[in-house]
C-alpha cells in the first residue's frame, strides 16, 4: 500500500508538473551547499582509481557512487524537499495529516 501511495504521489507531481518545482529548488539547494562540486571530484577521483573514462561504465560510477551522494545530502535540504513535498501532498488532499504524509513520503524520497 505505502508503495501505491508513492507511485500515487510520483504521478501527481508529474501530472502537475510540480516535480519540476521541486527538482529546482531541489538541484539550487544541492549547488549552493556544495553538494553537486562534491559528487563531481568523487566521480573524477574514481574515474582516476579506475584507469580513466574508458575503463569505467555510468552503470558502475552509479553504482558505486549512489550510497555516498545520497549520504552525503545535508540534512536540511531532506527537510526542506519533505517539507515541500509534504505541502504538495497536502494541498492536492484538502490539508492531509501530517501522520498520513509521512508514511506515503519516507521510503521513496529517494525518487523524487
Amino acid at each position: 500500500e505505502v508503495a501505491q501511495q508513492r507511485h500515487e504521489v510520483m504521478r501527481r507531481l508529474h501530472e502537475t508538473g510540480e516535480i519540476d518545482t521541486v527538482r529546482t529548488a531541489l538541484r539550487s539547494q544541492l549547488l549552493e551547499c556544495g553538494w553537486r562540486e562534491e559528487m563531481r571530484t568523487l566521480v573524477k577521483q574514481a574515474i582516476l582509481e579506475r584507469g580513466g573514462v574508458g575503463r569505467v561504465s555510468l552503470e558502475e560510477l552509479v553504482e558505486e557512487l549512489k550510497p555516498r551522494s545520497q549520504s552525503a545530502v545535508p540534512e536540511n535540504v531532506k527537510a526542506d524537499l519533505m517539507h515541500n513535498v509534504t505541502s504538495f501532498i497536502r494541498r492536492e488532499r484538502g490539508e492531509a495529516a501530517p501522520d498520513e504524509v509521512e508514511v506515503v513520503l519516507r521510503p521513496g524520497m529517494s525518487e523524487v
